[in-house]
């Protein structure tokens, strides 16, 4: 099993919608959001989908931009 992964609102809106938070958590111990990730979800989470703040801001921009560009 991983022992993490870090998520975005589309990845929780696609396994709540897919009702797969159990097979989620049969992969990975922990999964990563930030709290505006939390916000934008809206809904209540597992105790095992973290929300945390970024220690670097600009790491998070960078990553950011290279997801974006596909």
């Amino acid at each position: 099993m991983h022992k993490m992964v870090i998520a975005d609102t589309s990845f929780l809106i696609a396994i709540q919608k897919l009702q797969l938070f159990s097979q989620i958590r049969a992969l990975y111990d922990e999964v990563y959001i930030t709290q505006k990730i939390a916000e934008e979800f809206k809904l209540a989470l597992p105790e095992w989908i973290i929300a945390i703040e970024p220690h670097n801001a600009e790491v998070q921009k960078v990553l950011c931009s290279n997801f974006r560009r596909g």
